[in-house]
């Protein structure tokens, strides 16, 4: 409709521009009159180009729609398409998931492997003082045994001087399975090892401190002498004290942990520069990113071992498991994964056998311990 009122507007004008000639005053009105008709028709020309402009934009801008939409539609099918590869992929790892973690959690999971060679009796292990032309030898053991197989008194002046053309100057003392052993240094400290423990330490302490390094667990009543300091070095951890009591841990598969019973000691990181001092009741343990916690803790379980038994005191399965089958040197089989973490209150005589270690677990009827004739511990 406007269209037809813009070709009728243009007619008009034509006709006005061929009137014909009239009078001067008449032509100068009429000329102006013309003048006023071309005006009004360039502005309606330029109104017609405005308005293809504007329809140019309103298309161009459609199409830009169009594709916009088009392009979303196209990225919905492509994010439809990645969605069910994605989801094939998630049924794989679901599926195959179980595998590469070791089992669907109902399959059994062994926790502890025996040894069967394993020492069966402690071994002590020497290196020559510098200086002489000896080797490294091995079983002095008779030579420093007092009455008791198990333990060494390095301390007594009888003992020191019946031997001293012998000593050397670095021992190493391994304790098997199902042992403990009680060591008495030169300078009258005690170590209570636990089994399945490894001390190295000198015959006789020079220098200004006196340096161990333990593998496993034991107990230390340090003499005090403050002038030299008592240090215990394991892979992980360094515990220094000038005369207290107190129980290293290191077993390898767990967390280190250094226990005070009385006085202080002062605990550092491999490593590390900063030192925990911590007081009678409580424990430092290594964290998995090298920090070291503090914790309170009913000392009594790192006690009570050195006095032939378990104790526990809300414990998982797992670890209690474990120190049986360090203990006993049996395999431990998990076919509960659920029962690892199970927390218990458990006490048991180490002096007596495994039977009647497992007897007393099974009472619980928490779960189901047994023996098989493969000679494994299967917890179900």
């Amino acid at each position: 409709m406007d269209e037809d009122k813009h070709l009728a507007d243009e007619t008009r004008w034509d006709l006005l521009e061929k009137l014909p000639e009239s009078r001067p005053e008449d032509e100068a009105e009429a000329k102006e009159l013309l003048q006023d008709y071309r005006d009004l028709k360039l502005l309606a020309a330029a109104s017609r180009v405005e308005s293809r402009q504007l329809d140019v934009e309103a298309r161009l801008a459609a199409f830009h729609a169009e594709e916009r939409r088009r392009k979303r539609l196209r990225m919905w099918r492509r994010g439809l398409s990645w969605a069910g590869v994605a989801a094939v992929l998630a049924g794989v790892l679901m599926w195959a998931w179980p595998d590469m973690q070791g089992g669907t959690g109902n399959e059994p999971v062994v926790v502890f492997l025996s040894d069967s060679l394993a020492p069966r009796h402690p071994q002590l292990q020497a290196e020559a003082a510098k200086g002489t032309t000896g080797k490294k030898s091995s079983a002095r053991a008779k030579a420093w045994t007092q009455p008791n197989p198990n333990e060494i008194d390095y301390h007594t002046r009888q003992n020191l001087e019946a031997n001293a053309q012998d000593l050397p100057e670095r021992h190493s003392l391994t304790v098997p399975r199902g042992q403990t052993f009680k060591l008495t240094l030169s300078d009258g400290t005690e170590v209570y090892m636990n089994t399945d423990s490894r001390l190295i330490y000198p015959s006789r302490f020079t220098g200004k401190e006196r340096s161990v390094y333990l593998e496993g667990e034991a107990y230390f009543h340090v003499a005090r002498d403050e002038r030299h300091p008592f240090v215990v070095h394991t892979s992980t951890l360094e515990t220094r004290v000038l005369g207290t009591e107190f129980n290293v841990s290191g077993y390898a598969g767990s967390e280190p942990e250094v226990t005070l019973i009385e006085g202080s000691v002062e605990v550092t990181g491999a490593g590390r520069r900063e030192a925990i001092r911590i007081t009678p009741g409580e424990q430092v343990g290594l964290q998995a990113d090298g920090s070291l916690s503090v914790r309170k803790v009913d000392v009594s379980p790192y006690v009570h071992w050195k006095e032939g038994y378990f104790y526990y005191d809300d414990v998982t399965l797992l670890e209690i498991m474990k120190d049986l089958g360090r203990w006993y040197n049996v395999s431990i089989v998990f076919c509960n994964a659920d029962a690892m973490n199970a927390r218990l209150h458990y006490a048991a005589d180490r002096r007596k056998d495994l039977q009647h270690a497992v007897t007393l677990l099974n009472r619980m009827n928490k779960f189901k311990i047994t023996l098989k004739a493969d000679d494994r511990l299967y917890v179900e």
